[in-house]
């Protein structure tokens, strides 16, 4: 029950108001009102009570019972009854809370593109290579490190926090290395600080895998390299959640070269897990 409605119950009238504040045209209040008060009615009788067309009432009746505020009762003649008032309006309340949660989405994708599109350029030529950046926000950071996965052909080294290492085993990326590894025969090498994974956990990395063990990779710069040619470096505090990332995408082999470089000292520093 919505905590505000506790009070309701003594004015009905008055509280269905509400109903349209939260998004049902009057009509549409108004055949919810005469269900709510009067019970179960036949489609020609709402028509009938609240003046509307009958035409107009079947499809009020359909809207109202596609947000889930009435429900049929069949039998000889069809009837409609309506829910609860507390329970309307958190249905309408979820309605407009999933709403903004798309337009949320939509800005926020928009955003991230604009990023994108402004980032996505040329930083410099050498003569030789033209080196790229890009911004990465949320899950496009997981989106691009997937597509490299699938792309890649010899080798993907990646050192990451424990909660980057749980939430890309959790989005399938884990597995995506692991199937490709196998497959293909590439080398994947993943740096972590985790020390002892559990059984449960464990038995679900792919044994395709080399996953170790460095006691300092908190406080050490978090990457991902894919054949020598891409590089994913994480630009945030390790995330738990995939929308709290942000990295960078570039292409340039003398920062590739020099963490890969960093990579395999770590490497013969870590140990097994």
């Amino acid at each position: 029950m919505h905590p505000s409605l506790g009070h309701l119950g003594s004015d009905d009238t008055r509280a269905t108001e509400l109903l349209v504040r939260l998004g049902l045209t009057k009509n549409q209040r108004s055949v919810y009102e005469i269900l709510l008060h009067e019970g179960p009615s036949t489609i020609p009788d709402l028509a009938k009570k609240s003046g509307i067309h009958r035409a107009n009432a079947y499809r009020i009746v359909k809207h109202l019972k596609d947000f889930g505020l009435i429900e049929l009762i069949l039998g000889d003649v069809t009837k409609v009854k309506s829910v609860v008032l507390d329970e309307a309006v958190d249905i309408l309340i979820a309605r407009q809370e999933e709403q903004l949660d798309r337009i949320r989405s939509y800005t926020s994708r928009a955003s991230v593109q604009d990023q994108e599109q402004m980032a996505d350029r040329p930083l410099a030529s050498t003569g030789q290579q033209q080196i790229f950046a890009r911004l990465l926000v949320g899950r496009h950071v997981y989106r691009q490190q997937e597509r490299l996965i699938g792309q890649s052909r010899k080798e993907i080294l990646q050192v990451t926090s424990s909660d980057g290492f749980l939430l890309t085993r959790n989005l399938g990326l884990i597995d995506a290395m692991g199937d490709k590894a196998k497959k293909s025969g590439i080398e994947v090498k993943i740096l972590t600080e985790i020390r002892e994974v559990p059984i449960s956990v464990r038995s679900e990395i792919p044994k395709s895998l080399e996953i170790r063990n460095h006691s300092n990779t908190l406080t050490m710069l978090r990457y991902f390299i894919a054949d020598r040619k891409h590089l994913i470096v994480k630009m945030a505090p390790p995330p738990k959640y995939a929308d709290q990332s942000v990295a960078l995408w570039s292409n340039s082999a003398d920062l590739i070269r020099a963490l890969c470089n960093e990579f395999e000292k770590l490497w013969s520093e870590s140990s097994s897990i």
